[in-house]
């Protein structure tokens, strides 16, 4: 049996134009709707929507103050490779967020909150230590998810003190963090935070 051959066309610079034209509308249209104090230093992450049922990129909305796990100038994101993780992970195990409620610490812009919440996940609790991070979290949902946001709830603040007490009680099934990267020894500065 031979190999096919795989046949790519290339858009003409008119083609070119209108994909980068729409792009744009896109972006625009999203960061137009962003809440006022948020809006300054929002951007857009363009992340691919196959988890979302779609086969395009997906403008996904980080506030300024929202941290982001990948360089400015890269190719790629880490919410990107995060949720690629976690869909091989989910087609290796298709019922791991099924039904479980899921704490996603350090939520961000919620793309992994969104990923667990497509997988059936019920509740998602996010928590960071960022307040606009929640409020970052639930436009995304809005706009990309409407139909499940109301099963995410946020907590602004540090993990166990920002969540309630009716949250604490309950055990979570699956547990996320994206945690940012830092330099050092952590404890180096707070030897007795460590036994």
């Amino acid at each position: 049996m031979s190999p096919t051959a795989l046949s790519v066309q290339t858009p003409t610079s008119d083609e070119s134009e209108t994909i980068a034209s729409a792009f744009v509308s896109a972006a625009k249209a999203v960061l137009d709707a962003v809440p006022e104090p948020y809006r300054a230093g929002a951007h857009i992450s363009w992340i691919p929507g196959f988890w979302l049922g779609t086969n395009t990129l997906v403008p996904w909305v980080v506030y300024q103050d929202t941290y982001v796990p990948y360089e400015p100038d890269a190719s790629d994101n880490g919410a990107d490779h995060l949720i690629r993780v976690f869909h091989k992970l989910g087609q290796r195990y298709p019922a791991l967020f099924t039904g479980q409620r899921v704490l996603d610490i350090g939520v961000g812009s919620g793309p992994l909150a969104a990923y667990a919440l497509t997988q059936g996940a019920a509740p998602v609790v996010g928590v960071d230590i960022l307040p606009g991070s929640i409020e970052n979290t639930r436009a995304n949902l809005q706009q990309h998810l409407p139909e499940a946001a109301d099963r995410f709830r946020g907590y602004a603040g540090d993990v166990w003190d920002a969540l309630p007490e009716a949250e604490r009680r309950e055990p979570f099934g699956v547990v996320l963090c994206n945690a940012p990267p830092f330099e050092g020894d952590p404890r180096a500065d707070h030897p007795e935070d460590y036994h």
